[in-house]
């Protein structure tokens, strides 16, 4: 897998999204281990998919 990388500044628009428990874990978790946060992994996840 290629690496991921997110602009570090970057303008967005502050969205509300209810996601299943199980996928925010995931998420969480992932984050995590990456030392990113939740809302950067997010964005990575969003951008390759």
């Amino acid at each position: 897998m290629s690496t991921l990388k997110i602009p570090e500044n970057h303008s967005g628009i502050s969205k509300t999204l209810r996601l299943p428990e199980d996928i925010v874990n995931d998420v969480q978790n992932l984050a995590n281990l990456k030392n990113l946060s939740f809302n950067k992994t997010v964005i990575t996840l969003l951008t390759i998919a």
